[in-house]
């Protein structure tokens, strides 16, 4: 991370993410959101051989991050999705 670098923190591990939780069905209502569009999802079962090795969602724990002294607001992955097609659309234009 570019903080990381410039505040010339303490080398360790940092877990860098929104603290919030999140799932697939929202990052994917986010995208077609963006494109301005109604999200169609539909869904399969998940096999039972697999069900245990499957993250259903993740949050990131900043606590570390957080104590070595990074104190801005994380771009949630519904803003950080459209923010993106927004600049793909733009350097589509170029």
């Amino acid at each position: 991370m570019r903080w990381v670098y410039i505040a010339q923190a303490a080398s360790d591990i940092y877990n860098a993410g929104t603290g919030v939780a999140s799932t697939f069905v929202d990052m994917i209502t986010a995208y077609f959101h963006a494109r301005g569009e109604s999200p169609s999802i539909g869904f399969i079962p998940m096999p039972e051989t697999l069900s245990a090795q499957y993250q259903n969602l993740t949050q990131a724990d900043m606590s570390t991050l957080r104590l070595a002294g990074f104190q801005a607001t994380p771009t949630l992955p519904g803003d950080g999705v459209a923010e993106t097609l927004k600049q793909i659309r733009r350097l589509a234009v170029m």
